[in-house]
């Protein structure tokens, strides 16, 4: 006697309808659910808190460049103005090297403003849209 495998095919239509399951696999499935929302909350807080904490290094990390480059632009400045001052240097053409070594770091970076979400692109939409109409 040769046993035949029995093949176990799930059709499409099988319990595809919540009318077509039982009372109790309904209320079961949408336990279940409702078990994983506070796992995804916890899931949803713990990347945000990422991104919000890797956005941080990144703005600093910008920052401490631009300010690395500001100071190594400085230290030209110094090393040329003491080639110049070797080669006898007048003091009337200090000025304009002086003033640009000692003028304020710009440390006013380009703001990065976060995202631009959907509805502030449409409401600037809808302003410029409004300033036409009356112009």
């Amino acid at each position: 006697m040769r046993l035949q495998p029995r093949i176990y095919t799930r059709s499409w239509r099988t319990n595809s309808y919540p009318s077509q399951l039982g009372p109790g696999t309904l209320l079961a499935e949408l336990s279940r659910l409702t078990a994983l929302v506070p796992r995804l909350v916890f899931l949803g807080t713990l990347a945000g808190v990422g991104v919000w904490l890797i956005r941080q290094f990144l703005r600093d990390l910008r920052n401490h460049e631009h300010l690395a480059e500001d100071a190594a632009e400085r230290v030209t400045m110094i090393e040329t103005l003491s080639a110049l001052q070797a080669f006898g240097l007048r003091n009337d053409d200090l000025s304009t090297i002086l003033s640009a070594l000692y003028r304020p770091a710009a440390a006013a970076m380009a703001d990065d403003g976060g995202p631009v979400l959907p509805i502030e692109v449409l409401m600037k939409g809808v302003a410029d849209a409004a300033s036409r109409g009356r112009a």
